[in-house]
């Protein structure tokens, strides 16, 4: 690495350590921490991001199969849902597949980026204050 930016890097550590008051040394593992931290919260998102395409999924097997059910008034919102104007003419179909590419978009994605941060989270520490000295 070039001596500038080693010079660059050590002076933003510095700089950050004295106005938290705080040791330098304290600043980069806090910093590590909290790339590992985002890991986590990337990677429980991604999860929730994966339950929703999930439960998407159900929400239309539901509606094609128990509203068409006509005998039963057990499922009367699933009929109103299969008798609809919405389902009838296919925009249901339409609004799935949209939700289900920006969800799994969403998930790989987020699937790629989480456990990097969880598993190495110096170099994304290192990656962050890098990019704060090239914005000054």
């Amino acid at each position: 690495m070039n001596e500038a930016v080693i010079e660059k890097i050590d002076s933003y550590i510095q700089a950050l350590a004295e106005q938290i008051g705080v040791a330098s040394e304290y600043v980069f593992t806090m910093l590590v921490k909290q790339q590992q931290l985002y890991g986590y919260l990337i990677t429980f998102i991604c999860f929730l991001t994966l339950l929703l395409f999930f439960f998407l999924c159900f929400a239309m097997i539901r509606i094609r199969t128990k509203g068409s059910l006509q005998h039963s008034d057990k499922y009367q919102v699933w009929k109103q849902l299969y008798n609809s104007q919405f389902v009838y003419e296919g925009f249901d179909w339409f609004i799935f597949i949209l939700v289900s590419i920006i969800v799994l978009v969403g998930f790989v994605f987020s699937l790629i980026s989480g456990p990097l941060r969880i598993f190495n989270p110096e170099y994304y520490a290192l990656k962050e204050i890098l990019d704060v000295i090239k914005g000054q």
